[in-house]
């Protein structure tokens, strides 16, 4: 006999048999109706309606326990929440499971935690109930939910209204067993009140094509974050291809948080990054590795942050970066790279692009920078790099010359010890460096050929026994001067060319 789409036969009823939603439906006091349960079976032959109306969360969760290999169809099916279970196909055909409104301040519309060996194919749209959730506490209602599972596999997602996250990846509640083997391929997170992603846990996380706009509603408002709980969790991920955009409140919050306040076991690799805002790139272990290749930056003109929020004692390797200020509001000492502690930075390729105008930003500006260096700089338009504390910065190949910055009568102090300039630069220019008898910089020009000079705004040197607003530096030149506070001049102690 065939109802609805799936096969049953008719059987003398059992004293074991109970009714079963669809598996066994009572005919009579003696016989029974068994659904014969074939390698694929779909949710609607086990009762779902799918008008978007109806409840079929019970429909569907019996399915999944009881089904290998399940398929939906192109419904929507309104759900309070799914539990998918280990070694299950899930195939979805342009579906949408739907978050029947309530007041929890925890949910997963579907939720895979603790299982292992599930893979997910077709198209599915997981909708939350933000726009009509009754509660008011609470940010965990995510649209997708992976905890402490391993060798999950899902293929085009959108998660988007989520109480919470729009896709959330992390531990148990007691922080432990991290998610293993995750890949996700092109996952769409929006309209979320906390995160677009969120991972707080994981090893082997691959997310290949992310977009992610419009979140926001409680902190942190991101369109991506990638933080450890504590020193338990492990974070190993890799996401190739974000878009993240008019994410936070406003639309213009940060755009993605790369963030790290306790593990050391801590690996990011992205790439081609692309954001309409702010990254947040915050690791304080020295273990820490993030790596990002070809970051894109487009600032807004209503952009109130800096470009690069960085706090960094690990390492970070950024590969092709651009920034593009054109329609940056004009807003003064604003910073494109703002740091308050740095280590071991490295920035290859770095690219800003202002469209001729006098924005008055620092390129970088922090108050205790440690080794940093940037390998081939075009910039159009003003530079200028600032620090507070002693520090190693090493800048070649400057493509692009630039203007000094004057900054009214705002006094900023970079103390740099040592400077390291190369490959073509022509005039390196600082404002206000400091003023303290006895005050010592170095600058070595490593360039083979260019001389570069080297000016201090409107500070004099003594050099040779004259006054001059600049020095001369020959090609692998070395200098070292020396501020005097009787004369009020920055003397230059020696110059030589290395042999």
């Amino acid at each position: 006999m065939t109802v609805g789409g799936a096969t049953y036969i008719i059987r003398e009823r059992l004293e074991t048999d109970v009714e079963d939603l669809g598996v066994i439906h009572f005919i009579n006091d003696n016989l029974v109706a068994e659904m014969i349960i074939n390698d694929s079976v779909n949710v609607k032959q086990f009762g779902a309606k799918g008008d978007g109306v109806t409840d079929d969360t019970t429909q569907i969760q019996n399915a999944i326990d009881k089904c290998n290999i399940l398929n939906f169809d192109d419904s929507t099916y309104l759900t309070t929440g799914l539990n998918f279970k280990s070694n299950s196909i899930i195939i979805f055909n342009d579906t949408s499971l739907k978050m029947k409104p309530n007041n929890l301040s925890t949910y997963g519309v579907l939720k895979i935690k603790n299982i292992e060996n599930i893979n997910i194919y077709g198209f599915v749209k997981l909708i939350g109930d933000y726009l009509e959730h009754t509660g008011e506490t609470g940010e965990f209602g995510h649209a997708l939910s992976i905890i402490s599972s391993s060798n999950v596999n899902i293929e085009n997602v959108q998660c988007s209204y989520g109480w919470g996250d729009g896709c959330y990846i992390g531990p148990t509640d007691d922080l432990l067993n991290n998610p293993i083997n995750i890949i996700i391929n092109n996952l769409v997170c929006h309209h979320n009140r906390r995160n677009g992603l969120s991972i707080t846990s994981g090893s082997k996380i691959i997310i290949n094509n992310l977009i992610t706009y419009n979140n926001g509603g409680t902190s942190p408002n991101g369109g991506f974050d990638i933080e450890p709980y504590n020193a338990n969790n492990i974070i190993d991920v890799t996401i190739n291809n974000i878009y993240s955009y008019s994410n936070g409140k406003t639309g213009t919050g940060y755009q993605g948080f790369i963030s790290n306040a306790y593990t050391d076991k801590y690996n990011v690799k992205i790439g081609t990054l692309k954001l309409d805002g702010v990254l947040s790139v915050t690791v304080s272990k020295e273990k820490s590795i993030v790596n990002i290749d070809d970051l894109i930056e487009n600032i807004q003109s209503t952009q109130t942050e800096s470009v690069l929020i960085m706090t960094m004692y690990g390492l970070i390797n950024i590969k092709n970066c651009l920034i593009d200020i054109s329609n940056a509001p004009l807003l003064t000492d604003k910073a494109l790279i703002y740091s308050e502690k740095m280590l071991n930075t490295f920035i290859d390729n770095l690219s800003i692009i202002n469209n001729g105008q006098s924005n008055p930003y620092f390129i970088i500006n922090s108050s205790n920078i440690s080794n940093f260096n940037i390998n081939n700089l075009n910039y159009i338009g003003l530079l200028k790099i600032s620090s507070t504390r002693n520090t190693n910065i090493h800048i070649s190949n400057i493509i692009k010359r630039s203007k000094t910055l004057t900054s009214g009568d705002k006094v900023i102090y970079p103390f740099m010890n040592n400077i390291i300039i190369s490959e073509e630069i022509a005039t390196i220019s600082y404002n206000d460096i400091a003023q303290y008898d006895g005050y010592e910089m170095n600058i070595y020009n490593s360039n083979q050929e260019t001389t570069c000079t080297f000016s201090l705004n409107n500070d004099r040197f003594l050099y040779n026994g004259s006054k001059v607003y600049s020095i001369s530096l020959p090609p692998s030149s070395y200098a070292k001067i020396r501020f005097d506070l009787f004369s009020h001049l920055y003397v230059v102690e020696y110059l030589y060319t290395n042999s």
